[in-house]
């Protein structure tokens, strides 16, 4: 987690955004295997729901600047696992 100006500043190096991408795109990935019943939730939660959560919090400020360079819904289904696991 970062604050908003240090890290716009350190998105414009391409490993640190190639990094947070992929990142992002394993959640993202995962919670699309879950919504479409490839991953079993029950497990995946078992084994994973700490490190959803606090990526999710972590990686939000990315997700946010990303949405509004892109206008696109960048990382919904994550966000929608992390929300989800969160309330349960």
């Amino acid at each position: 987690s970062a604050n908003l100006e240090t890290l716009i500043e350190e998105l414009k190096d391409e490993n640190t955004r190639s990094e947070l991408f992929h990142l992002v795109s394993y959640f993202e990935n995962l919670a699309l295997g879950i919504t479409h019943h490839y991953f079993d939730e029950s497990i995946a939660k078992a084994l994973l729901f700490n490190v959803v959560i606090s990526s999710f919090k972590s990686l939000k400020p990315y997700l946010l600047i990303r949405r509004d360079e892109t206008n696109l819904m960048v990382g919904s289904n994550f966000e929608k696992l992390a929300n989800k696991w969160s309330t349960t």
